[in-house]
């Protein structure tokens, strides 16, 4: 049964690199000095030197906290880790939350055993577990529910189709970015494939997920392939609607269905400029992404579609003016379902505007009104 185009792009959001799920050690900065900062870790769970570290800042109000730096243990001494800043967005501060991402713990001398040890208790790092849901700009609804057992029920609804998948899924959080895997699908064309894809969590909540990672190649986020999926408030359901008709070998196609001649099926000139620009970006050539997306507009500024390209592309450097080209692109298409997307960046936006000051801020783009 073949399904609506864009659930395939969003069920080739995850990736795969390995089996293993780490286990968590937390912690709290004593001292940072540099590119180095103290962490005293709390329990008796003590990482290895290599491990990943994230440090945390609490932001009042927020209900997650916001990373401030990423890095490695660079020695452990007792229940002392000294740890090597690689990645900063924020100042690293006294009494900050410390995450550490460990494939094998040891116990801290003198120490009975911790929870933290044991991958089967709350401190496992697999925090893409629980219920997310994406809203299409055509409209569709797509869900999953990551379950504590390791399967994923996957959901797809649109106004009179729905239609369930189940798989199992793994994680890997020991790589930056992490990685999650979708095997043994049940049903679809997908059965039997290994999907890939990589995944992070934002400061405001949001599961972002990159949708066009391939098996043995380096990870990379790319703007067109990434989509934000947010906590579902209500348990994930699977819908029992029917799947639109299909014709039979043996029903005559309509006049509507008849192939429309060789000069309809060329591009016009601005679609030609929108599909080039995709292909850019695809490359990570963003400047001659950009710069075809604004000739697309030039040559036809009813183009729904080129606004809402644009705005994928700038959103998380220029949040205002990817909301303008989102709120646009509705405006000449009523038909794209941009609504939910408007509002999530709006939420982000607002949260940016409450972090602290020093740390890095959105850089404007420069574009064509």
């Amino acid at each position: 049964m073949k399904l609506p185009n864009y659930t395939w792009l969003i069920l080739l959001a995850f990736a795969a690199a390995s089996s293993s799920v780490a286990a968590e050690i937390t912690g709290k900065v004593r001292d940072a000095s540099g590119d180095s900062a103290t962490v005293v870790i709390d329990g008796d769970a003590m990482p290895a030197v290599g491990d990943s570290v994230e440090i945390f800042f609490k932001l009042a109000g927020a209900s997650e906290d916001v990373l401030v730096a990423s890095g490695k243990v660079a020695a452990v001494e007792a229940k002392v880790v000294q740890v090597k800043i690689e990645n900063a967005t924020g100042m690293v501060a006294k009494d900050q939350v410390v995450r550490i991402k460990s494939a094998g713990v040891a116990k801290a001398p003198g120490q009975s055993p911790s929870r933290a040890s044991s991958p089967s208790t709350k401190e496992s790092a697999n925090p893409i577990r629980g219920d997310w849901t994406f809203m299409a700009p055509d409209g569709t609804k797509v869900s999953f529910s990551f379950k504590e057992d390791g399967t994923v029920l996957w959901v797809v609804e649109e106004a009179q189709y729905a239609k369930t998948m189940i798989a199992k899924y793994r994680v890997d959080t020991s790589a930056t970015p992490h990685v999650v895997e979708i095997f043994d699908l049940e049903e679809t064309e997908m059965k039997g494939h290994v999907l890939h894809g990589i995944f992070e969590l934002q400061s405001d909540g949001r599961l972002k997920l990159d949708l066009s990672q391939e098996e043995n190649q380096a990870p990379r986020f790319t703007e067109r392939e990434t989509v934000l999926m947010s906590r579902a408030t209500s348990p994930i359901v699977r819908p029992n609607k029917p799947a639109p008709p299909t014709p039979t070998a043996s029903v005559a196609p309509t006049p509507y269905e008849a192939p429309t001649p060789d000069v309809a099926s060329t591009p016009s000139p601005d679609e030609a400029l929108i599909t080039e620009a995709k292909q850019r970006y695809d490359r990570g050539d963003e400047a001659g992404a950009m710069e075809a997306i604004e000739k697309a507009i030039a040559l036809n500024p009813k183009n729904a579609s080129a606004y809402f390209w644009r705005g994928m592309w700038i959103r998380t450097k220029d949040a205002p003016a990817a909301i303008a080209d989102f709120e646009k692109a509705m405006e000449l298409d009523p038909s794209l379902k941009l609504q939910e997307l408007i509002d999530a960046e709006k939420v982000a936006q607002k949260k940016e505007r409450t972090k602290p000051t020093k740390g890095p801020t959105r850089a404007k783009t420069k574009r064509k009104p």
